[in-house]
């Protein structure tokens, strides 16, 4: 698992998109392998938590390529690593891991290209909190996702579609 770890979070590497994808792609089949049991022997004592904000700091790293496979396989690793690890796991975690980050690169300005990916993520996160039921992770989210989709001076089609799915989901009308 170490190894794994260390050769997938090693970013000095040149490669092109396709085989960006490929790389990403590989951090979501770890989280479908290991699933709770992703413990980092680095870390003492041994914590999915700590291991679980590691590879998303790893998937972070892609944020910036304008690539739609490299953004896709990002949201998909991004789901993967929620499904199969934090699913069990507290509230609090859960958002502090699988929703937090995506909310502050969106939220935080700068790069276009790494709040677009970070949409995209949050966009393929509600339809895995749907498929779940999670309706408290879903209803803790649901507030901050339209603060953002109304102070957002920039078109981000996947943001639009992630109020879109709040719509269907919920009754948003008592957020207003």
């Amino acid at each position: 698992m170490r190894i794994a770890l260390s050769l997938l979070c090693s970013q000095s590497k040149n490669l092109v998109p396709r085989q960006k994808d490929n790389e990403i792609l590989m951090f979501g089949l770890v989280a479908k392998t290991y699933l709770e049991q992703l413990l980092d022997p680095i870390d003492r004592p041994p914590s999915l938590i700590k291991s679980c904000f590691r590879i998303i700091e790893a998937i972070q790293y892609y944020f910036k390529e304008d690539k739609l496979v490299v953004q896709q396989a990002c949201a998909k690793s991004w789901t993967e690593l929620y499904a199969s690890c934090l699913t069990g796991q507290s509230t609090e975690n859960k958002l502090l891991i699988g929703i937090l980050p995506l909310l502050q690169i969106v939220n935080g300005g700068g790069n276009m290209v790494e709040q677009k990916t970070a949409t995209l993520c949050l966009c393929e996160m509600v339809e895995v909190l749907k498929s779940f039921r999670d309706l408290d992770m879903l209803r803790k989210m649901l507030g901050e996702v339209l603060r953002m989709f109304l102070r957002s001076s920039h078109d981000f089609p996947y943001l639009i579609r992630t109020v879109g799915s709040f719509a269907q989901i919920m009754d948003i009308r008592q957020h207003f």
